[in-house]
């Protein structure tokens, strides 16, 4: 392991913290919702009011680093650790951010990497280096040796670490395996996917493999058939497989040709279907346009076709694409995305409970889940304007060179800005980091909800 200093955020802004008894716990909303202590002008704590009155105290840290990283929200389902958190990714010469369900990694160029930890957290300490000791910051993770660094970052509930050598190592709750050459036929991986309990894996091929939980046919066998790992059938598709995609428990393939296959869980509508049977392989989608890229959430699923429009389709309980007279709680099948003007849409991603999307003038929105913080949605049905300066305590827009990312874990937001000048896509070197696309040197999401069995724990 390489010795190093813990990462630290250039600073924290609004943090509160509550007892679990300080929270109300909505059933018919199926919402949380916590007491908010006020400061001493009467500004809720989780407030952009108390955040510009923080920078009005403090001028001398509304100065921003080029390269940031910003998290919003919380760290559990209950709400009771909130705040606003500002990193340098270039004094820690970050390449890539990686958002997690409930934690979030930051790779450095030099292939270490960092972990965030909470007190929730508790299950990574075992992996870590000296967390136990910096619990509540941000922790050197992993880095296997200087020879061989990571390169790539992949995660959801678990993460995957890609090395230079290839080397696929992966880290969950309970785990810590390798994946060796001969599971795949010693064929070069090219992508690869995380579901909840599942894993997807992609060849140079085109050949598709699979591991891990098979509750709901998502490794693409009839639900009694209980492998761990598996190579797909995919002798009725067609065309070459690309890119490969997970919900929770849902599998989803997209063609060279735009076709998109799914297989996995029915009870939420997250494969795309109107009518599917669980355990019947991979099925094409009926969609008559060509898609060129996919974003899973949760349950949810959003379509991008070659015409820049985007469609959606799975459980929309928590209004994730907010809510019209077409997108309704659950939306069986490719839906018009009807709730935000399109011709405006630069970026969307999926995370846990909310839908991001990026504009074109570089403004961030979410729709999804509400939490007690002025970054969150304040109400359901619509999306919601994040106003990134006023976290920054910028007093003018970002520079024109400047672009903005954003995804989100389970409970928080992660946006990260990048210099246009090193933010060139290249489709050729792309990588997927938690199911959606980003493009940094090369190019390229949760405690469980209460709606979710116990089987799926």
């Amino acid at each position: 392991m390489i010795e190093v200093e813990p990462m630290k955020p250039v600073r924290i802004i609004c943090e509160l913290k509550a007892t679990p008894n300080d929270a109300v716990d909505d059933d018919q909303n199926n919402n949380t919702e916590q007491k908010n202590p006020k400061d001493e002008f009467g500004y809720p704590k989780t407030s952009l009011e108390y955040i510009t009155k923080y920078y009005q105290d403090h001028p001398e840290e509304s100065s921003n680093p080029e390269n940031f990283a910003i998290i919003v929200g919380s760290d559990n389902y209950d709400g009771t650790h909130v705040k606003a958190m500002i990193f340098d990714l270039e004094k820690y010469n970050i390449k890539d951010v990686i958002a997690m369900e409930t934690t979030v990694i930051f790779l450095a160029k030099n292939g270490v990497c960092y972990c965030l930890l909470y007190e929730e957290s508790n299950y990574w300490t075992h992996r870590l280096n000296n967390a136990n000791e910096i619990n509540g910051e941000i922790a050197y993770a992993a880095t296997f040796s200087l020879e061989d660094p990571v390169e790539r970052v992949i995660a959801r509930e678990g993460v995957m670490f890609i090395t230079k050598s290839g080397r696929l190592i992966y880290w969950n709750r309970s785990d810590n395996l390798e994946f060796e050459p001969a599971q795949f036929d010693y064929e070069k991986i090219v992508d690869i996917a995380l579901g909840d309990g599942h894993t997807l894996f992609l060849s140079e091929n085109g050949n598709l493999y699979g591991y891990g939980s098979n509750t709901a046919g998502q490794l693409g066998n009839d639900i009694s058939h209980k492998s761990h790992h598996v190579k797909f059938n995919i002798s009725h598709i067609p065309d070459r497989i690309v890119k490969v995609y997970a919900t929770y428990n849902t599998t989803l393939v997209l063609t060279e040709s735009g076709h998109v296959y799914s297989c996995g869980d029915s009870s939420y509508g997250a494969h795309g279907h109107a009518n599917y049977t669980e355990g019947g392989g991979l099925c094409k989608i009926d969609f008559p346009h060509r898609v060129v890229d996919i974003f899973p959430g949760l349950f949810f699923v959003a379509l991008k076709t070659i015409q820049d429009e985007y469609y959606v389709f799975g459980y929309n309980n928590m209004s994730q694409f907010g809510q019209s007279h077409t997108i309704e709680e659950r939306i069986n099948g490719p839906h018009y995305l009807d709730t935000f003007q399109q011709e405006n849409i630069e970026r969307l991603s999926c995370g846990g409970y909310h839908s991001l999307i990026v504009t074109k003038d570089q403004r961030v929105y979410i729709a999804g889940w509400p939490i007690a913080h002025d970054c969150f949605p304040s109400k359901e049905k619509t999306y919601h304007f994040v106003d990134v300066n006023a976290i920054l305590g910028r007093k003018i827009p970002l520079p024109s060179y400047t672009e903005l990312y954003a995804t989100t874990g389970l409970y928080y937001i992660l946006i990260q800005s990048k210099s246009k000048s090193t933010n060139r896509f290249n489709f050729k070197k792309s990588y997927k980091i938690c199911d959606i696309s980003f493009n940094f040197e090369t190019n390229t999401i949760e405690p469980y909800p209460a709606f979710m069995n116990d089987e799926y724990h």
